[in-house]
């Protein structure tokens, strides 16, 4: 049961990271192809919407589980194991 709910937890996450990107690369359009004029390449690009991305899944992971340690020492059922 906790495995089907991380699952479907894990997708609804994925989808939230997909459509802050999207939305991210969609209003930095024009500056990319500023960049691509200037004489970035098609890598540097991917590198920059990359990054972003890493990022942003990076601070999640560190905030989750924080969160959920400073949960785990708070709850009574969970702090008497």
């Amino acid at each position: 049961m906790m495995g089907v709910l991380g699952v479907i937890a894990l997708v609804l996450a994925s989808v939230g990271v997909y459509g802050v990107m999207s939305y991210a690369v969609s209003e930095r359009t024009n500056e990319f192809g500023i960049r691509m004029a200037m004489g970035a390449t098609s890598n540097d690009i991917q590198r920059l919407v990359l990054g972003k991305g890493a990022l942003l899944t990076a601070v999640g992971m560190v905030s989750g589980c924080r969160l959920r340690s400073c949960w785990r020492t708070r709850c009574p059922v969970c702090s008497s194991e």
